[in-house]
This record gives structure tokens, C-alpha cells and sequence, in this order.
């Protein structure tokens, strides 16, 4: 069969199935938007999180953090994917947050439902409040009405949770066995022993490199770190190396606070570890990777 492209009967046709494509494509573009913007429809301040694709979703959720990966700005991991908050109604406005463990920022983005605000939102963690592994925190979003005389935080529903989410991917340097190391420490202060070892691990999830461990000023001089295999060195994942904490005097130890740190090429973090001398004979000790 032989078809007269040039004839009206068939240009008539083509236009008609031209016109219904449009229609299709435009149906198929807005059929999610009528959805999300139904839920502004009772007219209650409300805010709705969108992903990148445009879905509503209960949380901002970044996915796995990694030093090689991950964008971060000196104190966060920022989200490498923005969201979208959508805001019930448009003169609400929000204001961009940080505490010690996150951070979200904001940029005004064309609104897509009628009445609203819209903004890209992206979040990020502290990660040396959060150890590897899966991590959960709460991202607090304030919302001000700039018609008040003094704009407060007001009520507004938040069709989702104020949280970020995660998996954490990085190295973790903390003394091994800690629990048995203050009775260790009470032999040494009692003079039973001049030295005990002690081990540090890297029980992250990637390696890191150490430097040599530093004094601090207010530390005594009759307590002192022999370094054995610590210093200079790079730990892998669930490695170890060991040091010697050793007495420089007879008797007992006669300082109160003894303050050491071995920094790491890790954001400028540094294993702190703590050695308190009381009256009562018995050391606390305390080991913290920041």
C-alpha cells in the first residue's frame, strides 16, 4: 500500500497524532506535580522533601560518606545530591542551621505548586561526631513569618522526619582493651611497675596515617610515652600498634594531669589520651579520637 504523505487526508492524520504526543508528555511531565501539590490544598503551613527526582521522601539520607568521595568543606561532609523543601505558605522562610554534628544550607529554587516557596537543600555531618558505620541525627529546620513585629519560629506540619541519615566510611584511632588499662595504671602509680604497653587500633573502615605523639604543657614530667610502633606509621582497617607508658621517677607518679596526643593525617584529627592522678591512688584514664 502506497501512502500519499503530501495528501490533506494524511496531514490531517499526522497533525492529530502530533497533538496527542504533546498531550502525553505534558500529562506525563505534570502527573506527579498535582500529587505534591494536593497536599498544600487545606491551606496549614506545611513543608514537603523532595529528592532529586522529585519524590517526597521522610528523610534526607546521604547515602554512603567517604573521605575519597564525599564533598567536604573543612568541617562537613556535604550531601553530592540536593533536595528540595517545598513551603506552605511562600512569605514562611527558613533560615540555614549548624550544630557540632550537622549542617543544612539552603538556595531559592522556582516554586512548582502555587502559594509556595521552594528551595534547594543540602546537609551535611561533623564526622568527628559520629563513629563508622550507619549514623542517624536530627536536622533541626526552623520556619519564621517575617509579618511579625519579632519573627519567631512558628508551627508549621513537616510531612517528613528532621533527620539525615547514612553510612560513615572512615578511619577510627582509639586505645585498645581500654577498660583494663586504669588497672594497669593503678600498678603503676603504686610503683608495682615502672611501664605498661598499651595498643592503639584503627577500628574504622579506612586506613590512616599517624604522626608522633606530642605533650602537652600541662603534662608532669615523671610520666613519659615511649613510642614502640605507633609513630610514623600507617594503620589499616582494624590494624594495630603498640606504646609503652613508662615511669621516669622511683615512688609514685607525682603529677595530676598527663596529656598526650598523636595526630593523624585525618581532617586534623588526633588520638587525646588522658591520665588522671587523684588523691585516692587510683588513675582515671580517658581516650578520645576528635
Amino acid at each position: 500500500m502506497i501512502v500519499d504523505i503530501h495528501s490533506p487526508k494524511f496531514l490531517i492524520r499526522l497533525a492529530f497524532l502530533v497533538a496527542l504526543l504533546i498531550q502525553f508528555r505534558v500529562y506525563a511531565n505534570e502527573s506527579v506535580k498535582p500529587n505534591i501539590c494536593n497536599s498544600f490544598a487545606n491551606g496549614k503551613p506545611k513543608a514537603v522533601l523532595l529528592n532529586s527526582a522529585g519524590h517526597a521522601v521522610s528523610k534526607i539520607d546521604l547515602g554512603n560518606v567517604s573521605i575519597h568521595t564525599s564533598t567536604f568543606d573543612g568541617n562537613f561532609f556535604i550531601s553530592n545530591s540536593n533536595y528540595r523543601l517545598i513551603v506552605y505558605p511562600k512569605r514562611l522562610e527558613i533560615r540555614e542551621g549548624c550544630s557540632n554534628a550537622t549542617c543544612f544550607f539552603k538556595k531559592a529554587a522556582k516554586p512548582r505548586c502555587q502559594g509556595t516557596s521552594e528551595f534547594e537543600l543540602s546537609a551535611g555531618i561533623n564526622p568527628r561526631n559520629f563513629r563508622p558505620g550507619v549514623f542517624a541525627s536530627s536536622l533541626m529546620i526552623s520556619f519564621f513569618d517575617p509579618r511579625l513585629i519579632n519573627p519567631e519560629a512558628v508551627e508549621i506540619k513537616l510531612l517528613f522526619d528532621e533527620k539525615i541519615v547514612g553510612s560513615l566510611s572512615l578511619p577510627w584511632v582509639e586505645i585498645e582493651n581500654s577498660d583494663s588499662l586504669e588497672n594497669e595504671l593503678r600498678f603503676l602509680s603504686k610503683g608495682s611497675i615502672n611501664q605498661i604497653e598499651i595498643s592503639v587500633i584503627n577500628s574504622g573502615t579506612e586506613s590512616v596515617s599517624l604522626m608522633s605523639w606530642q605533650t602537652d604543657p600541662i603534662t608532669a614530667p615523671d610520666l613519659l610515652i615511649a613510642d614502640a610502633s605507633c609513630s610514623g606509621r600507617t594503620l589499616g582497617p582494624k590494624e594495630t600498634c603498640r606504646f609503652f607508658l613508662r615511669k621516669t621517677s622511683q615512688g609514685k607518679p607525682q603529677g595530676k594531669v598527663y596529656h598526650w596526643l598523636l595526630p593523624t593525617n585525618f581532617i586534623e584529627s588526633s588520638l587525646h589520651l588522658t591520665v588522671i592522678q587523684n588523691t585516692s591512688e587510683n588513675p582515671r584514664v580517658s581516650s578520645k579520637f576528635k
